[in-house]
Parts: C-alpha cells; sequence; structure tokens
C-alpha cells in the first residue's frame, strides 16, 4: 500500500486517517477491512474518514467496483455512519462515490469542513 493508514478511537466515533496515494480499490479495501473490525470492537458506528492528505488514482469505473464490493457484502447493514473529509480540490471525485453509495443505501457523506463532519457524526 502507498499510503499510510491510522485508526484511533474517539469518545463517540472512530477516526481514520489516510495519508499518500491511493492507486487501487484493493487498497480501500483493506482499509476499510479494519476500521470496519475496529468500529464493531469499540462499539462505534460513526467513522470519520479524513482524506484531506490523500490522493485517490481512481476513475469512475473503479469507484463503481468498490461500491458494488460494499453492496455485495451487505456493508450497509453494519449501520455505519461516514463522513469524509476531503481536500477542496478533490470534493468533484469524492462526491461521485458519495453519489454511487447512496445509491447503494451506504451511509457515506463528504465534506471539506470537519465541524460539518463532526456536526454530521452527532446527529446520527
Amino acid at each position: 500500500m502507498t499510503a499510510s493508514v491510522s485508526i484511533m478511537p474517539c469518545a463517540d466515533h472512530l477516526r481514520v486517517t489516510v495519508v499518500g496515494d491511493i492507486r487501487s480499490i484493493d487498497e480501500i479495501i483493506h482499509f476499510s477491512t479494519r476500521y470496519r473490525a475496529a468500529a464493531r470492537q469499540y462499539g462505534l458506528r460513526g467513522i470519520l474518514l479524513d482524506y484531506r492528505r490523500a490522493v485517490f488514482h481512481l476513475d469512475y469505473h473503479d469507484l463503481l467496483e468498490l461500491a458494488e464490493y460494499a453492496a455485495d457484502r451487505h456493508f450497509q447493514l453494519d449501520g455505519l455512519r461516514l463522513a469524509a473529509l476531503c481536500a477542496p480540490e478533490h470534493l468533484a471525485q469524492h462526491r461521485r462515490y458519495e453519489t454511487i453509495a447512496a445509491n447503494r443505501s451506504t451511509a457515506y457523506l463528504v465534506f471539506t469542513d470537519e465541524t460539518e463532519a463532526m456536526d454530521r457524526l452527532s446527529a446520527s
């Protein structure tokens, strides 16, 4: 994996920070498997994904494939609420995945402001 990932439990959510380049959906599958297990371990449903220092080298087909992978494994039934923070210059790509995920009943919303993302998690 070309990115580093840290997973930290907080009082009411799990904070996942990704730094570096993401070049395949396999990398996302790898770290999402880790944070899903951590969420179960700590009994947390809110996940703050901090992608502000990450660059995703994925196209639309990759995003569709990732969403299908998650849907095929019924990830939406875990009841996790995902708030993704991204850099403003990467917002369009993350919004594409937000739409794809919503069409598969996955609670994934994108923000560029951390306060808004945290408000989303606390409202869930």
